[in-house]
């Protein structure tokens, strides 16, 4: 079976990266119109846009798992192997992600209540 189920994916692999790519931007974009003193490093945006993307990827896993014969058995463990693999790929980035996103949080309720 190997990368077949990853090719019928939704959007090809050249156009995620192209997506991850401009959704990272966009996200870095955003955040440096907030006005932030010392906003988060890109990284923020990679991880956040990484998120995006791997739960795209998941989503189309699951409804191929959840759509495949179950005489299929083989197929069906070589999804969940990469349901698994793209949980980790997640977990990954949330773990890196919360510290730029709680400064962020902190930032807009700050200035919220300032205005106030």
């Amino acid at each position: 079976m190997g990368n077949t189920i990853l090719s019928k994916s939704s959007l090809s692999n050249d156009k995620l990266r192209k997506y991850h790519s401009l959704l990272s931007k966009n996200i870095i974009d955003k955040v440096e119109k907030l006005g932030i003193s010392r906003p988060p490093s890109g990284s923020m945006g990679a991880n956040l846009s990484d998120i995006y993307i791997e739960l795209t990827k998941y989503q189309n896993l699951l409804d191929k798992w959840l759509n495949i014969d179950d005489k299929e058995k083989i197929a069906m463990g070589e999804i969940l192997i990469y349901m698994n693999t793209s949980l980790e790929h997640i977990d990954y980035h949330i773990k890196h992600v919360r510290r730029s996103l709680q400064r962020v949080i902190d930032y807009c309720y700050k200035e919220d209540t300032d205005k106030k």
